[in-house]
């Protein structure tokens, strides 16, 4: 996660954030853009983090909402106010000496780029007594067509978005992710050659359950369309992952990721009720 193509696009957003941000002007935009700066572990396991630029958009155009976060994107087809499906990507940076500053990491076995396909179905609806109070949810599978490592990953989660006070919104969630084999023995496994520059057995991941995890974040607003914004979360690896020799000598199951960045809502909500 070093290049600076990744300094320009990496956010730390929750999909489906209801754009609620301050009065009716904002309650009925859709399109929204987070610019600001964020902190991130170096790596997937890492136990080190690196600030960012934090930087998100969802637009919608011509009834389809385009949702970017990061090196991930969702295309949003379906014309219903509550059922969100489409096409999901995402891309993976390698992982070699270009883009890991940890120099034992950087010599461990290399990985290439991946580009991962697929699609995601989810929700979003009214729920609860709270104002603005609604309740989100997605799951996205997608598979790498570039044979970095070959697997299928599936991503879970569920969020609920409240306004404590006419200016200040709230939002907390959950998520858990799965992966197969291919993608766990890439990421995760120690081949002899990388096992002897790490001083660690070799280790041989399957797949499985990857991480699950937890966040909240709030919208302070300042006018009918802008706000501040923040997000921190706290993930927690899992199986193979935790503990495979690479995350124990370099790294830790637990990552935390935080950011804060400028909100700005802008156009209308075709699909509100």
């Amino acid at each position: 996660m070093k290049s600076l193509v990744y300094l320009f696009v990496v956010v730390f957003l929750a999909s489906n954030i209801p754009s609620s941000a301050f009065g009716e002007d904002v309650q009925t935009s859709k399109s929204f853009l987070v610019l600001g700066v964020a902190s991130l572990p170096e790596f997937e396991g890492a136990d080190r983090s690196r600030l960012v630029p934090l930087a998100v958009s969802r637009i919608t155009a011509l009834g389809t909402d385009i949702e970017i976060e990061g090196l991930e994107a969702r295309v949003d087809i379906l014309p219903h106010p509550s059922w969100r499906a489409g096409p999901a990507f995402g891309v993976i940076l390698p992982r070699n000496e270009s883009f890991v500053e940890d120099p034992e990491v950087a010599q461990l076995q290399e990985i290439d780029a991946a580009l991962e396909l697929g699609a995601y179905v989810g929700f979003l609806t009214p729920f609860g007594s709270l104002p603005e109070g609604k309740l989100s949810g997605a799951v996205t599978a997608r598979h790498d067509v570039l044979g970095a490592h070959n697997g299928l990953t599936v991503e879970t989660e569920i969020e609920f978005f409240f306004a404590a006070t006419r200016m200040l919104r709230f939002g907390v969630g959950a998520n858990a992710s799965f992966a197969t084999e291919d993608y766990f023995d890439t990421y995760f496994s120690l081949d002899e050659s990388s096992a002897a520059i790490a001083g660690a057995p070799s280790f041989k991941a399957s797949g499985g359950a990857r991480d699950v995890g937890v966040e909240v974040f709030s919208i302070l607003s300042f006018s009918p369309h802008g706000g501040i914004f923040s997000r921190v979360a706290y993930n927690r690896l899992l199986s193979d992952a935790a503990d495979s020799p690479i995350i124990e000598k370099f790294g830790s199951p637990d990552q935390v990721f935080a950011g804060a960045g400028i909100f700005w809502a802008f156009g209308a909500d075709s699909r509100r009720e």
